[in-house]
Protein backbone atom coordinates (compact mmCIF):
# COMPACT_ATOMS: atom_id res chain seq x y z
CA UNK A 1 0.00 0.00 0.00
CA UNK A 2 1.26 3.44 -0.93
CA UNK A 3 2.09 5.86 1.88
CA UNK A 4 0.69 9.37 2.07
CA UNK A 5 4.00 10.76 0.77
CA UNK A 6 3.89 8.35 -2.18
CA UNK A 7 0.42 9.56 -3.08
CA UNK A 8 1.52 13.19 -2.78
CA UNK A 9 4.48 12.70 -5.11
CA UNK A 10 2.34 10.75 -7.58
CA UNK A 11 -0.31 13.48 -7.52
CA UNK A 12 2.25 16.22 -8.20
CA UNK A 13 3.75 14.32 -11.13
CA UNK A 14 0.29 13.76 -12.63
CA UNK A 15 -0.87 17.33 -12.07
CA UNK A 16 2.22 18.98 -13.56
CA UNK A 17 2.05 16.97 -16.80
CA UNK A 18 5.52 18.04 -17.90
CA UNK A 19 9.17 17.52 -16.97
CA UNK A 20 9.73 18.42 -13.32
CA UNK A 21 12.91 18.34 -11.24
CA UNK A 22 13.17 16.24 -8.08
CA UNK A 23 13.88 19.34 -6.02
CA UNK A 24 10.59 20.88 -7.16
CA UNK A 25 8.65 17.71 -6.33
CA UNK A 26 10.27 17.74 -2.90
CA UNK A 27 9.31 21.38 -2.36
CA UNK A 28 5.69 20.86 -3.41
CA UNK A 29 5.35 17.81 -1.15
CA UNK A 30 7.28 19.26 1.82
CA UNK A 31 9.83 16.44 1.63
CA UNK A 32 13.59 16.26 1.58
CA UNK A 33 15.10 15.92 -1.88
CA UNK A 34 16.49 12.47 -1.00
CA UNK A 35 13.09 11.21 0.17
CA UNK A 36 11.35 12.60 -2.92
CA UNK A 37 13.95 10.99 -5.19
CA UNK A 38 13.58 7.61 -3.44
CA UNK A 39 9.78 7.73 -3.84
CA UNK A 40 10.03 8.69 -7.53
CA UNK A 41 12.39 5.77 -8.18
CA UNK A 42 9.96 3.41 -6.46
CA UNK A 43 7.01 4.80 -8.45
CA UNK A 44 9.03 4.46 -11.65
CA UNK A 45 9.70 0.77 -10.96
CA UNK A 46 6.05 0.18 -10.08
CA UNK A 47 4.69 1.80 -13.26
CA UNK A 48 7.31 0.31 -15.57
CA UNK A 49 6.67 -3.19 -14.21
CA UNK A 50 2.88 -2.88 -14.18
CA UNK A 51 1.68 -4.60 -17.33
CA UNK A 52 -1.86 -3.32 -16.68
CA UNK A 53 -0.82 0.35 -16.80
CA UNK A 54 -0.52 2.40 -19.99
CA UNK A 55 1.71 4.91 -18.21
CA UNK A 56 5.41 5.00 -17.46
CA UNK A 57 7.47 7.38 -15.38
CA UNK A 58 10.28 8.63 -17.55
CA UNK A 59 13.56 10.22 -16.49
CA UNK A 60 15.30 12.89 -18.58
CA UNK A 61 18.45 13.90 -16.76
CA UNK A 62 17.34 15.38 -13.44
CA UNK A 63 13.73 15.68 -14.62
CA UNK A 64 10.82 13.21 -14.43
CA UNK A 65 7.53 13.01 -16.27
CA UNK A 66 4.57 10.70 -16.69
CA UNK A 67 4.05 9.61 -20.30
CA UNK A 68 2.32 6.82 -22.22
CA UNK A 69 4.15 3.58 -22.89
CA UNK A 70 5.45 3.00 -26.41
CA UNK A 71 2.71 0.44 -27.14
CA UNK A 72 0.01 3.09 -26.81
CA UNK A 73 1.74 5.87 -28.75
CA UNK A 74 -0.24 5.24 -31.99
CA UNK A 75 -3.46 5.62 -30.00
CA UNK A 76 -2.26 8.98 -28.67
CA UNK A 77 -1.19 10.17 -32.11
CA UNK A 78 -4.58 9.15 -33.54
CA UNK A 79 -6.27 11.17 -30.81
CA UNK A 80 -4.17 14.23 -31.64
CA UNK A 81 -4.89 13.67 -35.31
CA UNK A 82 -8.64 13.99 -34.71
CA UNK A 83 -8.43 16.92 -32.33
CA UNK A 84 -5.76 19.25 -33.69
CA UNK A 85 -4.10 18.17 -36.94
CA UNK A 86 -5.91 16.83 -39.98
CA UNK A 87 -4.95 13.42 -41.35
CA UNK A 88 -2.76 14.66 -44.20
CA UNK A 89 -0.76 17.05 -42.00
CA UNK A 90 -0.39 14.35 -39.36
CA UNK A 91 1.03 11.96 -41.95
CA UNK A 92 3.59 14.57 -43.00
CA UNK A 93 4.57 15.11 -39.36
CA UNK A 94 4.83 11.34 -38.91
CA UNK A 95 7.24 11.13 -41.84
CA UNK A 96 9.35 13.90 -40.27
CA UNK A 97 9.33 12.10 -36.90
CA UNK A 98 10.25 8.75 -38.44
CA UNK A 99 13.00 10.08 -40.70
CA UNK A 100 14.16 12.80 -38.27
CA UNK A 101 16.29 14.70 -39.04
CA UNK A 102 15.08 15.09 -42.63
CA UNK A 103 15.89 17.55 -45.41
CA UNK A 104 13.00 19.59 -46.81
CA UNK A 105 13.68 18.63 -50.43
CA UNK A 106 13.53 14.94 -49.45
CA UNK A 107 10.29 15.46 -47.58
CA UNK A 108 8.76 17.19 -50.61
CA UNK A 109 9.87 14.27 -52.77
CA UNK A 110 8.02 11.89 -50.43
CA UNK A 111 4.93 14.03 -49.69
CA UNK A 112 4.90 16.14 -52.88
CA UNK A 113 4.11 19.88 -53.10
CA UNK A 114 1.26 19.72 -50.58
CA UNK A 115 3.94 19.33 -47.92
CA UNK A 116 4.89 23.02 -48.27
CA UNK A 117 1.53 23.98 -46.76
CA UNK A 118 1.90 21.30 -44.11
CA UNK A 119 5.35 22.61 -43.15
CA UNK A 120 4.01 26.14 -42.86
CA UNK A 121 1.22 24.95 -40.57
CA UNK A 122 3.53 22.78 -38.45
CA UNK A 123 6.01 25.64 -38.13
CA UNK A 124 3.21 28.00 -37.05
CA UNK A 125 2.12 25.42 -34.45
CA UNK A 126 5.78 25.27 -33.32
CA UNK A 127 6.09 21.50 -33.87
CA UNK A 128 9.04 22.00 -36.25
CA UNK A 129 11.68 24.54 -37.16
CA UNK A 130 13.81 24.92 -40.28
CA UNK A 131 17.50 25.69 -40.61
CA UNK A 132 19.42 26.44 -43.80
CA UNK A 133 21.12 23.36 -45.24
CA UNK A 134 22.87 23.99 -48.54
CA UNK A 135 20.22 25.08 -51.06
CA UNK A 136 17.39 23.57 -49.01
CA UNK A 137 16.44 23.33 -45.33
CA UNK A 138 16.86 20.76 -42.62
CA UNK A 139 13.60 20.12 -40.76
CA UNK A 140 14.09 19.90 -37.01
CA UNK A 141 11.62 18.82 -34.36
CA UNK A 142 11.10 21.33 -31.55
CA UNK A 143 10.92 20.86 -27.80
CA UNK A 144 7.15 21.33 -28.10
CA UNK A 145 6.96 18.30 -30.41
CA UNK A 146 8.84 16.09 -27.95
CA UNK A 147 6.72 17.33 -25.05
CA UNK A 148 3.56 16.72 -27.07
CA UNK A 149 4.31 13.26 -28.45
CA UNK A 150 7.14 11.89 -26.29
CA UNK A 151 9.59 9.91 -28.45
CA UNK A 152 12.01 8.65 -25.79
CA UNK A 153 13.04 5.40 -27.47
CA UNK A 154 13.54 3.78 -30.84
CA UNK A 155 10.44 1.67 -30.16
CA UNK A 156 8.38 4.83 -29.78
CA UNK A 157 9.81 6.20 -33.00
CA UNK A 158 8.83 3.02 -34.79
CA UNK A 159 5.36 3.21 -33.21
CA UNK A 160 4.95 6.69 -34.69
CA UNK A 161 5.75 5.17 -38.08
CA UNK A 162 2.44 3.28 -37.90
CA UNK A 163 0.65 6.55 -38.58
CA UNK A 164 2.22 6.60 -42.06
CA UNK A 165 0.17 4.79 -44.76
CA UNK A 166 1.88 1.73 -46.32
CA UNK A 167 2.17 3.31 -49.78
CA UNK A 168 4.08 6.26 -48.32
CA UNK A 169 6.33 3.91 -46.34
CA UNK A 170 7.14 2.04 -49.54
CA UNK A 171 7.96 5.30 -51.30
CA UNK A 172 10.25 6.29 -48.44
CA UNK A 173 12.07 2.97 -48.57
CA UNK A 174 12.52 3.21 -52.36
CA UNK A 175 13.97 6.69 -52.09
CA UNK A 176 16.20 6.13 -49.04
CA UNK A 177 19.31 5.37 -51.07
CA UNK A 178 18.77 8.42 -53.26
CA UNK A 179 18.19 10.56 -50.18
CA UNK A 180 21.40 9.34 -48.57
CA UNK A 181 23.39 10.09 -51.73
CA UNK A 182 21.89 13.57 -51.93
CA UNK A 183 22.72 14.28 -48.28
CA UNK A 184 26.25 13.06 -48.90
CA UNK A 185 26.61 15.39 -51.91
CA UNK A 186 25.37 18.36 -49.85
CA UNK A 187 27.87 17.57 -47.10
CA UNK A 188 30.65 17.27 -49.67
CA UNK A 189 29.65 20.63 -51.20
CA UNK A 190 29.66 22.26 -47.76
CA UNK A 191 33.09 20.76 -47.02
CA UNK A 192 34.38 21.99 -50.40
CA UNK A 193 33.08 25.51 -49.72
CA UNK A 194 34.79 25.49 -46.34
CA UNK A 195 38.05 24.33 -47.92
CA UNK A 196 37.84 26.99 -50.64
CA UNK A 197 37.11 29.66 -48.04
CA UNK A 198 40.13 28.55 -46.03
CA UNK A 199 42.34 28.66 -49.14
CA UNK A 200 41.10 32.17 -50.02
CA UNK A 201 41.71 33.38 -46.48
CA UNK A 202 45.23 31.93 -46.51
CA UNK A 203 45.91 33.45 -49.92
CA UNK A 204 44.72 36.87 -48.77
CA UNK A 205 46.82 36.54 -45.63
CA UNK A 206 49.88 35.59 -47.71
CA UNK A 207 49.34 38.51 -50.11
CA UNK A 208 49.02 40.89 -47.18
CA UNK A 209 52.22 39.53 -45.69
CA UNK A 210 54.06 39.83 -49.00
CA UNK A 211 52.84 43.41 -49.39
CA UNK A 212 54.01 44.23 -45.87
CA UNK A 213 57.41 42.63 -46.53
CA UNK A 214 57.76 44.60 -49.76
CA UNK A 215 56.92 47.84 -47.94
CA UNK A 216 59.54 47.07 -45.30
CA UNK A 217 62.14 46.42 -48.00
CA UNK A 218 61.33 49.77 -49.68
CA UNK A 219 61.67 51.57 -46.39
CA UNK A 220 64.99 49.89 -45.68
CA UNK A 221 66.22 50.81 -49.17
CA UNK A 222 65.28 54.46 -48.64
CA UNK A 223 67.10 54.53 -45.31
CA UNK A 224 70.26 53.14 -46.95
CA UNK A 225 70.15 55.87 -49.60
Amino acid sequence: MKSENHRKVEAVLFAVGRDIAVEDVARFCSLSENDAHAIILELSRDYNNDQQSALTLQQKGKFWKFTVKDTYLPLVTNLVQTTELDKSVMETLAVIAWRYPIIQSDLIKIRHNKAYDHLKMLEEREFIMKEKYGRTYRIKLTSKFFEYFDLPTQDAKEAFRKVIPPDIQEEIQRSEQEIELKEQRIEEQEAKKLTEKTVVEKTEEQLAKEAADALDEDEEAEEEE
